[in-house]
């Protein structure tokens, strides 16, 4: 009994000389067989497919109709190169007739399943087949190729506007293939007998623990790593199957390992909120993660500004800033990407700075309008007690003018303190409101009520014209603070001879609209996205007391969003304009009588 693989390896080859000899040679016949047969395919594809490029450059998708006068003599070409017989169907199941050429007259006249092999060439499979040989009577390969339309540049489009088929004999190749046979079969049976005996002893200690390791080893090369060799060979095969099963635990912890750290950047890169973006020494874009597309196009990477960048950081290895002024605020930040002395790329960085730019400006207009609103008072008071002090006023009168207009400028400042201190509560979120339902029709009134005398002293006519509305769902104090902002604006902006109409009604939506509507100077179109930020005014000469402090219409907006509502602008230059408030409607209090 032999003891070891290499004994046994030496037994079995002297033995099976000759039975190797003969399985090689029915392999080979085999093999040729079947490279003579593919070679033949892929000749009639080759084939077919140039025919189907040369028909779809004449038939475009603006005429994707299929007509025997555009094509050359293809039928002779293809009889005389390939030995094939050619037929060309269109997508109405009818076959075009071609000069020394047989072929049916439609698809109907063949059987079901090659109507169906054609039928999926339309559709855009290409196939080989022996399903035509009943047509030529022998055993015939079959290529069917799809015929695309081009486009209006010339290239392919996924619309199919016919098929080529070829059909060439295998008589020659099966012809060989017979004479082939009958000599190996011969062969074969001299040597079945021991093919037999030795094939079961190389199955035994050889075959099954070998093709255990070749599947093993194609399941590693797959991706498999939890596949084991198991064998009782006491030979070199066991120590490795041993080293097999070693390789592959060794492989499954280190891929394990390596896809766990690849998924956990891949997920830190995708859900930064910066874009990310690789670039080669080439300058191609490599990566991008998806949030670089939320911030910008991928042609705002090839900005002279940043391609510039790119290269500087190349060139020097220093980190580099460009900002791009758009739409949004960028900022591009390029690093080099550096593995010890060689230079693999750079990854640039896009951040959305356009909110901390908009917040910088923002405080900066903000100190910048505070002042000026406090230096106009503060200024005219300053110059009415230097005008005291001096003794400018000599009369009674004089000094009572003064007098006003410092109270009239104080009362300016006190508001605009107030109205400040009203704007920062609401921003900052302490502000609470008391909701609850109450009937709003009774408050308008008896605001235009007490306003219709401040309106009269201008001449203006204030009137109130209120519609069927039920209980609105608010906070009284401030609700009244809305509507008489707008009435004040309205009589502040009408001229004499003007009027500012009220309007209460209820909509289907749910919501109470209430509309304060004056005849006056009007908003510019370009105005309007502004006239609720804070300090902003129409008339740019800001008037101090005689205009406002610009900040009635932020602290409205802010009180119609705590209503859950909004306000809605309407207004034309010279015609005048229309606020209206718009907020919850609410059920009518409970009569507290049932109660009782």
């Amino acid at each position: 009994m032999f003891k070891s693989l290499s004994s046994k390896v030496i037994a079995v080859f002297i033995s099976v000389t000759v039975l190797v000899v003969l399985i090689t040679s029915a392999v080979f016949m085999s093999l040729f067989f079947r490279y003579a047969y593919e070679e033949k395919s892929a000749a009639l594809l080759d084939c077919a497919t140039g025919i189907a490029d040369f028909i779809s450059s004449e038939n475009t998708l603006e005429e994707p109709t299929l007509k025997a006068k555009n094509f050359p003599d293809y039928a002779t070409l293809v009889s005389s190169v390939v030995d094939a017989n050619l037929w060309i169907c269109k997508t109405d199941g009818f076959f075009i007739p071609l000069k020394y050429a047989s072929w049916p007259v439609s698809t109907s006249q063949l059987t079901d399943k090659e109507q169906k092999i054609i039928e999926d060439c339309l559709k855009g499979t290409q196939a080989v087949t022996t399903g035509f040989s009943n047509n030529f009577g022998e055993e015939t390969i079959t290529v069917v190729v799809p015929i695309y339309a081009s486009d209006e540049y010339g290239t392919g489009s996924s619309e199919v506007i016919g098929a080529v088929l070829m059909h060439s004999p295998l008589k020659y190749i099966n012809e060989t293939f017979t004479a082939s046979s009958a000599f190996l079969a011969m062969t074969f049976v001299f040597a079945a007998i021991l093919t037999i005996i030795f094939a079961v002893l190389l199955g035994i200690h050889l075959t099954k623990p070998i093709k255990e390791m070749c599947k093993a080893a194609t399941s590693l090369a797959n991706g498999d790593f939890s596949i084991r060799v198991h064998t009782n060979d006491q030979t070199e095969l066991k120590d490795l199957a041993h080293s097999l099963n070693h390789l592959a635990h060794n492989l499954g912890s280190t891929f394990t390992r390596l896809k766990n750290e690849k998924d956990k950047l891949g997920n830190i890169i995708d859900n930064i909120s910066d874009g990310l973006a690789s670039f080669d020494t080439n300058m191609h874009l490599q990566k991008y993660n998806t949030a670089l597309l939320k911030l910008c196009s991928l042609n705002q990477l090839e900005d002279p500004a940043v391609t510039e960048m790119i290269t500087q950081v190349l060139q020097t290895g220093q980190k580099k800033t460009v900002v791009l002024n758009g739409k949004d605020i960028l900022k591009f930040t390029a690093t080099r990407i550096q593995n010890k002395d060689i230079t693999e790329g750079v990854v640039v960085i896009v951040q959305d700075i356009s909110q901390s730019e908009r917040l910088n400006q923002l405080r900066t207009d903000f100190v910048a309008n505070v002042s000026h609103e406090f230096r106009t008072p503060l200024t005219i008071i300053k110059g009415s007690v230097e005008a005291l002090l001096d003794g400018a006023a000599e009369t009674e009168e004089e000094r009572f003018s003064y007098y006003s207009r410092i109270e009239t400028e104080s009362k300016a400042l006190e508001r605009l303190v107030r109205d400040l201190l009203d704007t920062s509560k609401y921003k900052a979120g302490k502000i609470v409101l008391e909701i609850h339902p109450m009937d709003a029709i009774w408050l308008i009134a008896d605001i235009t009520a007490k306003l219709k005398p401040v309106a009269a002293e201008k001449g203006i006519s204030l009137i109130f014209e209120p519609k069927e509305l039920e209980y609105v769902l608010a906070d009284y104090d401030r609700l009244r603070q809305m509507i008489i902002i707008f009435i004040d604006n309205a009589i502040k902006f009408t001229p004499q001879g003007g009027t500012v109409s009220v309007f209460a009604e209820e909509r289907d939506d749910g919501y109470a609209y209430i509309s304060i509507k004056d005849t006056g100077v009007g908003i510019a179109e370009e105005d309007v996205p502004f006239i609720f930020d804070r300090f902003y005014k129409v008339d740019k000469a800001r008037g101090g007391s005689e205009t406002g402090t610009g900040l009635g219409l932020s602290i409205a907006w802010e009180l119609a969003e705590l209503h859950k509502g909004t306000i809605l602008v309407e207004s034309e230059i010279g015609k005048g304009t229309t606020f209206t408030i718009v907020i919850p409607l609410a059920p009518p209090p409970e009569d507290e009588e049932d109660e009782e």
